[in-house]
């Protein structure tokens, strides 16, 4: 819905209740990868804004990370990039409404 690339979306920072979409990941594998400190556009660089309950939500995702040691990522449950393809299947889930409640 925001229109961001999945590279841009593993490689996004929450800093004042604000995602900014300021990098690009390149991963070759979940130990192997580079953030590269542009998008693919010269337009691609901004600061995407929510209403307060996204906001609070991913406050709350960012002190859940916190406890488990997750401190580099927002979209990350280990503290490492999430595979592209597992991403994908996320997307794919919620898209043909098998997506209930906390699942997505």
């Amino acid at each position: 819905m925001t229109g961001m690339r999945v590279s841009e979306g593993l490689a996004l920072t929450l800093k004042n209740g604000k995602l900014n979409v300021y990098h690009n990941l390149f991963l070759k594998s979940k130990k192997e990868y580079e953030i590269h400190s542009y998008t693919k556009t010269s337009n691609g660089k901004r600061k995407l804004s929510f209403d307060a309950d996204t906001v609070r939500f991913l406050k709350n995702w960012k002190r859940d990370q916190a406890r488990h040691g997750v401190k580099k990522f927002v979209i990350s449950y280990d503290d490492t990039p999430m595979i592209r393809s597992t991403v994908n299947r996320i997307v794919k889930i919620c898209q043909v409404g098998r997506c209930t409640g906390d699942r997505c």
